[in-house]
């Protein structure tokens, strides 16, 4: 059996400040050997890790991933190029990812997607439990995964360091998106964070109105 961690932001996501080498060395610390590090809209902080992974010799697998903004909502592309053009169909960008041999997953459904308007059939996974998202809508979509007979993925969406092992799991194969995967824990990312990470977006995309109001938000308890 393999230890996996899905779905983690670095400070190359514009709402993280996280080094990609401190989630590697945390992951290792963990045991874990299959690592997804799922930046918004690029594969920087993928290869970063990778290649700090493969300077200390670090028995751990890291895969060229992003999770991209698309008309339908985010959609998280792993085993993909390393210039793997920024496009906003979801079918040009999962058919796309697939010639390259890569996998498509569907990561919190019911949280910023038209679930109505997407293409099934171009996603192989579905995450069904999401560290950020709430109960309700981790249940429903389990069962949007057992409805469209896909396999399902447990994912931290960590944007900060001690959130990377809310949801580690277990798998017997090659990946997990063809694999039968099963949760070793599952665990919610404090309120907090959900919140200072949108002061951090503000922040680094120089949007004063964000800021203020993330961290009015924030403030009120």
């Amino acid at each position: 059996m393999r230890k996996g961690l899905f779905h983690i932001h670095t400070n190359y996501s514009f709402d993280c400040l996280t080094k990609p080498s401190d989630i590697v060395d945390k992951a290792l610390a963990e045991e874990v050997d299959y690592l997804v590090i799922s930046d918004h809209d690029t594969v920087t902080g993928s290869l970063a890790a990778r290649e700090y992974a493969f300077s200390i010799s670090a028995p751990i697998e890291i895969p060229i991933a992003a999770e991209f903004c698309t008309d339908i909502g985010d959609i998280i592309t792993v085993g993909i190029a390393r210039d793997t053009p920024k496009v906003s169909c979801h079918r040009e960008l999962c058919k796309m990812v697939k010639e390259m041999g890569g996998f498509t997953i569907l990561p919190h459904p019911y949280d910023g997607h038209d679930i109505d308007a997407i293409d099934f059939d171009l996603i192989d996974c579905i995450e069904v439990f999401n560290g950020r998202s709430s109960p309700v809508n981790n249940q429903k979509a389990m069962y949007l995964a057992e409805y469209h007979h896909k396999p399902c993925i447990w994912g931290c969406d960590a944007h900060f360091l001690r959130d990377i092992t809310l949801c580690p799991f277990l798998f017997d194969g090659v990946n997990p998106y063809e694999s039968k995967c099963s949760p070793i824990t599952t665990a919610y990312a404090h309120p907090v964070h959900n919140k200072f990470s949108q002061v951090i977006k503000g922040i680094k995309k120089k949007d004063l109105i964000l800021t203020l109001r993330s961290i009015k938000r924030l403030l009120v308890r």
